[in-house]
């Protein structure tokens, strides 16, 4: 018999001594590792969850290409050319292997890997990651790592609650077996997810880190001068600036 949420992914990552969401990993972060693979001037896009994480690591692709003609050519998938070092890829992953993947890997049509994220044409490179300051008990060490810029950004609360409904909803039972029963599955009424996901939000709820934590932890370190924190709201009101 299948666990109901979130007792599902509480069991499963306690017993695989995993984060949350169960398919996160913060070991690229670790003091003693995040420089050993990143350099001067790396770009990490690390909104909050449902923020406009893709739109921004679009943005600052284009900023980097200057307006190139060949600038959305060059964008070709955002996990190629902005990869995600957060994200465990399989059940048996770990950052150690993936990190040799990065490096190593040869895609079907005989380019690699590493000339889509690391190409010579980028002044700097842009990774994608959704972990907030160590500083205040995250995972990042933002003081720590003046080398190195963020781009932090939040949304109204109700609207992440909207996006996160059918993200949730469309993952197929096949990816939520492999993580433990995450995400939680629709219950068939759109009212009722609603109220389910509002719930895992709030404070004290199973979520809550993705929305509260993740505001009060970089609320803190908004005027670090490698920092840079925007509300979604305002990036809409300018899309010509943005």
């Amino acid at each position: 018999m299948a666990l109901p949420f979130p007792l599902s992914v509480i069991l499963w990552t306690a017993a695989a001594g995993g984060e949350m969401p169960p398919y996160f990993t913060s070991a690229a972060w670790a003091e003693e590792e995040i420089k050993t693979w990143t350099k001067p001037n790396d770009v990490i896009v690390t909104p909050c969850v449902k923020c406009g994480t893709n739109w921004m690591l679009y943005c600052s692709h284009q900023i980097r290409m200057k307006g190139a003609a060949d600038a959305d050519e060059l964008f070709e998938d955002v996990n190629l050319v902005t990869p995600w070092m957060d994200l465990v890829q399989s059940r048996d992953g770990s950052w150690a292997k993936q990190k040799d993947r990065y490096n190593d890997t040869v895609l079907p049509d005989g380019s690699h890997l590493k000339d889509k994220w690391d190409s010579d044409r980028f002044p700097f490179r842009v990774f994608k990651s959704h972990y907030g300051p160590k500083e205040t008990g995250g995972v990042i060490s933002i003081t720590g790592n003046p080398q190195l810029k963020f781009v932090a950004m939040t949304r109204y609360g109700l609207d992440v609650v909207n996006s996160i409904i059918p993200f949730f909803n469309n993952r197929n039972e096949n990816f939520r077996k492999m993580w433990g029963g995450f995400p939680p599955a629709s219950s068939g009424d759109i009212t009722i997810d609603a109220e389910h996901r509002l719930n895992d939000l709030l404070p004290g709820g199973t979520l809550a880190h993705f929305y509260f934590g993740y505001v009060k932890s970089w609320w803190p370190l908004r005027n670090e001068p490698n920092v840079l924190l925007m509300h979604y709201a305002d990036a809409i009101k300018d899309l010509k600036g943005t």
